[in-house]
C-alpha cells in the first residue's frame, strides 16, 4: 500500500518550522523525517510517501512536531483487509 501523508503549518522559517514527522504502523515506527533550521520542509504544507505491505488491519499514525509549538496531535487512520470468501 501506499500511504501519502500531508503536512500543514503555519511557517518555515529558521526560527520556526516543522522538526520532525513520525508515522507508525500499529504501534512500530515505519518511517521518520528529522528536519532543522538549516535542512527544513520545502514548505509550509508539504507531503511525504510510504510504501507499507499491509496483510492485516494496520493502525497508522503519523505525527508532526512543531519546533516552537509541538504537537498539534496524531492523525490516526485503520487500513482493513477484508477476507476472501470462498
Amino acid at each position: 500500500a501506499t500511504i501519502t501523508i500531508n503536512i500543514t503549518h503555519k511557517g518555515n522559517s529558521r526560527f520556526h518550522y516543522v522538526n520532525r514527522v513520525v508515522v507508525t504502523a500499529n504501534g512500530q515506527e515505519v518511517a521518520r523525517w528529522d528536519f532543522s533550521s538549516g535542512n527544513r520542509p520545502e514548505g509550509e504544507n508539504f507531503s511525504r510517501e510510504i510504501k507499507l505491505q499491509i496483510q492485516t488491519d494496520t493502525e497508522i499514525v503519523a505525527e508532526a512536531n512543531c519546533n516552537l509549538h509541538g504537537s498539534a496531535g496524531p492523525a490516526r487512520v485503520t487500513i482493513k483487509i477484508e477476507s476472501e470468501k470462498s
